[in-house]
């Protein structure tokens, strides 16, 4: 937490739950007022019992933290400003096909996770609030019983539209996933999760979500050529690995 050495604390005054509440508060920013609506409700409830510290520098260095944020997003905004990220035109549907495979790429990638710092990244750029839209695949499967589907959160869907629309460019190519990976551009994937510390880890963790995404869509195409050209079982196999 770089922004809390800036605004006078140490490292050792936070605890992990600390680290876990700041993460996920800015990942779900919307606007300054919900931003200081949550302080007033939260300086009561919880954020005393965040530090290895008073009540009173707990709160002080909380909001001065707050307001450090508050910079970072004008300034990201500002730069941003006649800037914006050029997405493939995609369906509705086709947007919650994506929705749905970054929900399974979450779930597969929390599984196997044993990075501390991963692991609270993978639960940033998960959508706890339940809210998705009712004619959403991950809706429709949740009614039919399938089970407790994870929702991605917005950033991680924008993220994988943006590989979609670099996939789009590069599926008449040799050779998919070396061509696509190269393609994407680190600064727009940073401009994606602004609310966020774009830091090593994240961007691994981004660029690893990237290729896990362009590995599915590999093998969807391959499915498809196999069901047209009718090739056989092995044809597909070596197919697939020649889109990879």
């Amino acid at each position: 937490m770089e922004w809390w050495e800036t605004v006078g604390g140490v490292k050792t005054d936070l605890t992990a739950d600390a680290v876990n509440y700041f993460m996920k508060l800015f990942s779900s920013y919307s606007s300054p007022d919900e931003l200081f609506h949550k302080f007033s409700c939260d300086g009561i409830t919880c954020i005393p019992s965040l530090f290895f510290l008073p009540r009173k520098l707990s709160l002080c260095l909380t909001r001065k933290l707050f307001d450090v944020f508050l910079s970072h997003v004008t300034t990201v905004a500002h730069n941003k400003k006649g800037k914006h990220l050029t997405l493939h035109k995609l369906t509705r549907d086709e947007e919650f096909i994506i929705q749905y495979i970054g929900g399974y790429i979450l779930q597969k990638l929390t599984k196997r996770c044993i990075n501390p710092r991963e692991i609270d990244l993978l639960s940033c750029l998960t959508d706890y609030s339940n809210e998705t839209t009712n004619s959403s695949l991950i809706s429709a499967l949740n009614n039919n019983n399938y089970g407790h589907l994870t929702v991605p959160a917005k950033s991680l869907v924008k993220l994988l539209m943006y590989v979609e629309s670099v996939f789009r460019k590069q599926d008449i190519k040799e050779h998919i996933m070396e061509s696509c990976m190269s393609s994407l551009s680190v600064c727009n994937i940073k401009d994606i999760f602004e609310n966020l510390v774009f830091d090593e880890c994240l961007q691994k963790l981004c660029m690893k979500i990237c290729k896990f995404y362009v590995k599915i869509r590999c093998y969807q195409k391959a499915n498809h050529l196999n069901s047209v050209l009718h090739v056989t079982s092995d044809q597909n196999v070596s197919l697939r690995k020649s889109l990879k």
